[in-house]
């Protein structure tokens, strides 16, 4: 991880710990050191996805170029509301959750769909909106292609378990509406608010 964003919070990370040093063997470290990379990356989402005290909704979206950062955040402040969600999403394994090399922002409802399979392009506010993003590697990005949501799921049922929380919890929804796409509109602009209400409990 060359770039300075990953540089960045590298540095502070070891610069923390070389400062607190004699302390590493203390048996409340774990919590400190816990409590400290959390406010780092509190620090870091006001950087990039807020505007002054509030969460900024409009700099989660695609065509205003969000973050990959988003995304991780996002999942793990989905991780941590896990008790909660479980209760909701009952296929997901939260507890099994775990942190991957994911880089890769895709459009769970293509940008470009099939028009031949009689799938026509969502308007752009739902199309490129944050409840619409998901995060994955460059591989699945190419083989998910511009399939339909559900075609998607037909396709790659299998691999889904081990995505980011946020992408299984879509998957789950559209296996439960049966659709993916703008007669969902309302339901899927609703999740994406729960969402980033969770968002909001977590950094302010």
């Amino acid at each position: 991880f060359t770039a300075y964003k990953d540089t960045k919070w590298l540095y502070t990370t070891l610069k923390y710990l070389f400062e607190n040093a004699e302390k590493l063997n203390e048996a409340n470290f774990g919590d400190k050191f816990y409590a400290f990379l959390e406010s780092l990356s509190k620090t870091f989402a006001k950087e990039r996805i807020c505007n002054g005290s509030e969460l900024d909704a409009q700099r989660l979206r695609y065509d205003n170029y969000v973050p990959v950062y988003a995304f991780n955040l996002t999942d793990y402040v989905l991780w941590k509301n896990r008790e909660m969600l479980g209760s909701v999403f009952t296929t997901i394994k939260f507890d099994d959750f775990r942190f991957t090399y994911r880089r890769s922002i895709e459009h769970w409802y293509p940008q470009n769909p099939n028009e031949a399979e009689g799938k026509a392009r969502l308007s752009d506010d739902l199309l490129h909106c944050f409840g619409n993003l998901c995060l994955i590697v460059a591989s699945q990005n190419s083989a998910f292609s511009n399939l339909y949501p559900l075609a998607k799921l037909e396709n790659w049922r299998s691999i889904f378990s081990t995505q980011s929380l946020k992408l299984q919890m879509m998957a789950a929804n559209t296996y439960s509406w049966h659709s993916w796409d703008e007669t969902k509109r309302k339901e899927i602009l609703e999740m994406e608010s729960d969402i980033l209400q969770l968002l909001r409990g977590y950094l302010y």
